[in-house]
């Protein structure tokens, strides 16, 4: 289900519906004009990607796992979504030693 060709398609499609550059909601912000795709496999790649990122979003029902916590720089905003249960787990517990942890509810 996780393949390059499945990530570029969802690259391209963000681009095109982003066409002039700016999101409506972002008028602000600066213009998102490429995004690279890596696969987890790539490790040299992913840990450049990561050590650059000021975001990362991980949505994936993991149980491991995606990346060494010491890959994220400091300071990067990370939104971990994907786990859902005490048996997911998408970062490391280095990462969230490393981090300011804000949850929606106790039991999250």
């Amino acid at each position: 289900n996780r393949t390059l060709e499945r990530a570029e398609n969802l690259k391209n499609d963000l681009l095109k519906n982003n066409s002039d550059g700016v999101v409506e909601s972002a008028k602000t912000l600066s213009p998102v004009t490429d995004i690279t795709t890596r696969l987890l496999s790539d490790d040299v790649g992913v840990c450049n990607a990561l050590k650059d990122a000021d975001i990362i979003a991980t949505t994936t029902n993991a149980c491991n796992p995606l990346f060494p916590g010491e890959w994220p720089k400091q300071g990067c905003h990370i939104n971990g979504v994907g786990s859902y249960t005490p048996l997911m787990s998408e970062v490391d517990d280095e990462l969230v030693k490393r981090c300011e942890v804000i949850i929606d509810t106790k039991e999250a």
